[in-house]
């Protein structure tokens, strides 16, 4: 049960990653959503005591806040955004449950 809780909360996490990567205007929103989604999963993988999975979930957890901290400057360029954005998504698709 746990193991599935933690694949719906990463889903979800990866999903908002791609919307931030899609629409720039509700990247915020979205990387938002994700670090919840990150958050739900790593308490569910810490119940479950998954080594393996709890340091993937913080790393996605580390690129999708700096990728959320990109977006809200507003002198960054959208280059470097997208690039920010585009580390958390990938973050994300590498956790394995």
């Amino acid at each position: 049960m746990a193991n599935d809780q933690v694949k719906q909360s990463i889903e979800r996490a990866q999903q908002a990653c791609q919307q931030a990567r899609e629409n720039r205007g509700q990247a915020v929103n979205q990387l938002q959503e994700a670090e919840q989604q990150l958050s739900r999963a790593l308490e569910a993988a810490e119940n479950n005591v998954d080594a393996a999975s709890i340091q993937q979930i913080q790393d996605a957890q580390n690129a999708v806040d700096q990728a959320k901290n990109a977006a809200q400057q507003p002198e960054q360029s959208d280059e470097a955004t997208a690039h920010s954005v585009e580390e958390a998504v990938r973050a994300c698709s590498q956790i394995q449950v």
